[in-house]
């Protein structure tokens, strides 16, 4: 049964309002989600960077059993999964405040309204959502290893599940029985309005990645470095036989180097912001099909 014209139409209008009305909210959670990401995404590659050239030209030893990579690279992995944890923290704050700032057509749509709004009950909020996303999981997992249907079923009964907890400050035990209540008595119209949204965010995506190609494959040497990819699998295949891995660190090496310069990396934070426009489809056409369906009760 395909989507129910009235809750498309219903919700494609509420995402014209969200764009129209709304769209320095969404600008600004991607300008500050890239920002924070790419400062996390330097800290690390500057910790980690000098340990894997360290282990690449180290490699011999260490595959003979001179030198204990623990010692070499353990020290350093704390370090970055404290980076990633906060990181990984102030997204979901941004993230929060976003989506509260986006409905509340009275707050201003500024940086320090969305840290403000999504400070708010911030470590409840985190952690009822973690609570729910692993109810969510275990029940639609059990659904699918039942019959997989089963699992589909449940998965878009419960897909509201997280802005209610967002925007309505219910619990994951009560935010699951709403989310259940909105689409129910309407399941095939929720989720044929959900899949137009998602197939319409993979075709922006496609476009958004095509246009990239045309603009950076030359500059970026994309096809370089796939073959410079390819022939290191085929030399480390080669040297697990052999047990001569010099040429391993210093491929390794060359693919580090290749990888981690700025042109490169300049190049793929902007393809990120092009991806930004199907992000932008998937995140408010949900968000549409949401405030669509609250309206609809």
């Amino acid at each position: 049964m395909a989507a129910s014209p009235s809750l498309l139409k219903n919700s494609w209008g509420e995402f014209q309002n969200l764009l129209s009305m709304r769209w320095q909210t969404y600008f600004w959670y991607v300008v500050m989600s890239f920002l924070i990401m790419s400062v996390g995404a330097l800290l690390i590659g500057s910790i980690a960077y000098p340990s894997v050239q360290s282990v690449m030209g180290l490699l011999p030893e260490m595959m003979n059993g001179s030198l204990n990579f623990s010692s070499l690279v353990l020290p350093n992995f704390f370090l970055i999964g404290l980076i990633g944890l906060v990181v990984g923290l102030l997204s979901a704050l941004i993230k929060f405040g976003a989506y509260r700032v986006v409905v509340n057509k009275k707050a201003q749509q500024t940086p320090s309204a969305i840290l403000t709004q999504g400070a708010d009950r911030y470590f409840w909020t985190l952690l009822v959502s973690i609570a729910a996303g692993i109810l969510v999981f275990l029940v639609v997992v059990a659904g699918t290893i039942a019959l997989i249907l089963p699992g589909i079923y449940l998965g878009v009964g419960l897909i509201f599940t997280g802005f209610i907890i967002i925007l309505e400050g219910k619990g994951p035990v009560e935010s699951m029985g709403a989310s259940r209540a909105m689409v129910s008595g309407r399941w095939w119209s929720v989720f044929g309005t959900l899949l137009f949204w998602g197939l319409f965010a993979v075709l922006v995506s496609m476009v958004m990645s095509l246009i990239f190609n045309l603009l950076f494959a030359s500059t970026l040497n994309i096809q370089t470095f796939d073959s410079l990819l390819n022939s290191f699998a085929q030399v480390l295949t080669e040297a697990s036989v052999s047990g001569n891995y010099d040429q391993v660190s210093s491929m390794g090496s060359q693919i580090m180097t290749q990888l981690l310069n700025t042109k490169t990396l300049l190049a793929f934070g902007l393809d990120i912001l092009l991806q930004a426009a199907s992000m932008i489809v998937a995140y408010y056409g949900m968000l549409a099909v949401y405030l669509s369906l609250k309206k609809m009760k």
